[in-house]
């Protein structure tokens, strides 16, 4: 009985997974010889978390795209798929309805409200002013 391949996997043979292999280890080794040491040199001469992200930002947003698109976890997949579309077409905004707690209120209502609450600030005022008896 023949090995059923993964999804994805229907033509490539032992040699072409095996070369694929190799070329991201190569890709590894650059990217920790070049884009680590750059880092690493960024921290040394003590740039700010703003400039480094400034130099990580394309390189996020590659390995984003590389899982959106290769990723066999579809929920991987899908989230990193969901932040490129956010970050490149900007993200849904989110709408609020605020309503004050007063609005229903008459202009009789909003009245008496504001005496009663002013009479509340005058009576504070005075216990404050008294203070304590000598």
């Amino acid at each position: 009985m023949a090995k059923r391949r993964k999804h994805g996997d229907h033509s490539r043979s032992p040699q072409d997974r095996a070369a694929e292999a190799l070329d991201q280890l190569a890709l590894f080794e650059k990217f920790q010889r070049e884009v680590l040491e750059k880092f690493q040199s960024m921290v040394l001469e003590g740039k700010t978390e703003k400039e480094i992200y400034a130099v990580c930002a394309p390189m996020a947003a590659a390995r984003t795209a590389t899982i959106a698109l290769t990723d066999p976890d579809s929920n991987k997949a899908l989230a990193a798929a969901k932040d490129v579309l956010d970050r490149h077409g900007g993200k849904a905004t989110e709408r609020k309805v605020v309503q004050h707690q007063y609005e229903n209120l008459s202009d009789t209502e909003l009245d008496a409200l504001l005496l009663s609450q002013a009479a509340e600030a005058d009576e504070e005022e005075e216990e404050e002013g008294a203070g304590p008896p000598h």
